[in-house]
Protein backbone atom coordinates (compact mmCIF):
# COMPACT_ATOMS: atom_id res chain seq x y z
CA UNK A 1 0.00 0.00 0.00
CA UNK A 2 2.80 2.46 0.85
CA UNK A 3 4.01 2.15 -2.97
CA UNK A 4 1.43 2.88 -4.29
CA UNK A 5 0.89 6.55 -5.87
CA UNK A 6 -2.10 9.34 -4.79
CA UNK A 7 -3.78 8.02 -8.47
CA UNK A 8 -4.13 4.86 -7.52
CA UNK A 9 -4.85 5.02 -4.01
CA UNK A 10 -7.43 7.03 -4.86
CA UNK A 11 -8.77 4.38 -7.98
CA UNK A 12 -8.49 2.08 -5.95
CA UNK A 13 -11.02 3.82 -3.11
CA UNK A 14 -13.58 4.80 -6.05
CA UNK A 15 -13.16 0.91 -6.53
CA UNK A 16 -14.19 0.19 -3.06
CA UNK A 17 -17.06 2.38 -3.07
CA UNK A 18 -18.57 1.13 -5.97
CA UNK A 19 -18.28 -2.16 -4.71
CA UNK A 20 -19.89 -1.24 -1.93
CA UNK A 21 -22.86 -0.03 -3.59
CA UNK A 22 -23.27 -3.40 -5.29
CA UNK A 23 -23.33 -5.43 -2.30
CA UNK A 24 -25.98 -2.87 -0.59
CA UNK A 25 -28.13 -3.38 -3.85
CA UNK A 26 -28.11 -7.08 -3.99
CA UNK A 27 -28.59 -6.84 -0.28
CA UNK A 28 -31.94 -4.88 -0.75
CA UNK A 29 -32.71 -7.35 -3.27
CA UNK A 30 -32.13 -9.94 -0.87
CA UNK A 31 -34.33 -8.17 2.10
CA UNK A 32 -37.42 -6.89 -0.45
CA UNK A 33 -37.41 -10.38 -1.79
CA UNK A 34 -38.06 -11.63 2.23
CA UNK A 35 -40.37 -8.92 2.74
CA UNK A 36 -42.52 -9.84 -0.23
CA UNK A 37 -42.83 -12.72 0.88
CA UNK A 38 -44.07 -12.25 3.98
CA UNK A 39 -46.30 -8.93 2.66
CA UNK A 40 -49.40 -8.69 0.23
CA UNK A 41 -47.92 -5.65 -0.52
CA UNK A 42 -44.99 -4.97 -3.10
CA UNK A 43 -41.81 -3.70 -1.52
CA UNK A 44 -39.21 -2.18 -3.85
CA UNK A 45 -35.50 -2.91 -3.09
CA UNK A 46 -34.89 0.84 -2.94
CA UNK A 47 -37.12 0.61 -0.47
CA UNK A 48 -33.97 -0.80 1.62
CA UNK A 49 -31.41 1.87 0.22
CA UNK A 50 -32.07 5.09 2.46
CA UNK A 51 -28.79 6.68 0.39
CA UNK A 52 -30.56 6.29 -2.88
CA UNK A 53 -33.32 8.20 -1.61
CA UNK A 54 -33.43 12.24 -2.02
CA UNK A 55 -32.12 13.76 0.96
CA UNK A 56 -34.44 15.77 2.71
CA UNK A 57 -33.99 19.71 3.00
CA UNK A 58 -32.88 21.24 5.88
CA UNK A 59 -35.93 22.81 8.16
CA UNK A 60 -36.05 26.66 8.06
CA UNK A 61 -36.68 29.25 11.60
CA UNK A 62 -39.79 29.42 9.34
CA UNK A 63 -40.29 25.88 9.56
CA UNK A 64 -39.94 25.03 13.03
CA UNK A 65 -41.88 28.22 13.90
CA UNK A 66 -45.08 27.08 11.89
CA UNK A 67 -44.34 23.40 13.27
CA UNK A 68 -44.24 25.11 16.94
CA UNK A 69 -47.60 26.90 16.60
CA UNK A 70 -49.97 24.29 15.72
CA UNK A 71 -49.35 22.87 18.68
CA UNK A 72 -49.78 26.46 20.64
CA UNK A 73 -53.30 26.97 18.89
Amino acid sequence: MLSLTVEQFYELHNEYIEMQKRDDKWKAITCATIANSYSSKHIKAEDFLPSLKEEKKAQTPEDMLAILQQFVK
